[in-house]
């Protein structure tokens, strides 16, 4: 279940940035939580709007 989960990506990140692996996973580990933040913002947006009308 953890790599579906973004915070998988946020911790694993810096320990990729630290290790200086070159195999490209650092993209990933940015791109994933990059990715999910905007939907998950619109998510919170629509359910605030909600409470409020």
């Amino acid at each position: 279940m953890h790599p579906l989960l973004p915070m998988t990506y946020l911790v694993d990140g810096p320990r990729v940035a630290i290790s200086g692996d070159s195999s490209g996973r650092l993209l990933t580990h940015v791109g994933v939580p990059a990715g999910v933040a905007p939907l998950f913002l619109g998510c919170t947006a629509l359910a605030v709007r909600r409470m409020r009308v």
